[in-house]
């Protein structure tokens, strides 16, 4: 009974990656290929890595051999040390404001509300198919 919801959130959950691999196809199609290999076709990967593993360390060295090959701009060296500057011990501070955040809600709303509809009426769905069958 909810294999439509499986199939909602199969979609939403991977059709975004799968699109944003095309962007960069050079990259993109080389890690989707080394995750299919050691995946579906259960290859072991060198040292007995994670599949997911290796298509992000080859998937990186790419992107990083692109930027300093001059091919390409993804992966900025002056971004990555002013990320390191920031590191550290951050603690939450305490603060009133949280209505600021909320506008930034908004544009999810268009597909949490019919998914949170969704999932009340298939929730009452199997309670009364539980119900019938006792």
């Amino acid at each position: 009974m909810l294999g439509t919801l499986a199939g909602i959130s199969i979609a939403f959950i991977s059709m975004r990656p799968a699109f944003q691999m095309w962007e960069t196809p050079w990259i993109g199609l080389v890690c989707f290929a080394l995750v299919l290999i050691a995946w579906t076709a259960n290859v072991r990967m060198p040292g007995g890595l994670p599949g997911g593993l290796v298509a992000v360390i080859i998937g990186s060295a790419i992107g990083w051999a692109a930027s300093l090959l001059g091919w390409s701009d993804y992966m900025k060296p002056a971004a990555v040390s002013e990320s390191l500057s920031l590191f550290g011990l951050h603690l939450p501070l305490f603060s009133t404001d949280v209505f600021t955040g909320l506008g930034q809600v908004a544009p999810l709303l268009a597909t949490a509300i019919p998914l949170g509809i969704y999932n009340f009426t298939e929730a009452m769905n199997n309670v009364e198919s539980a119900s019938a069958g006792g």
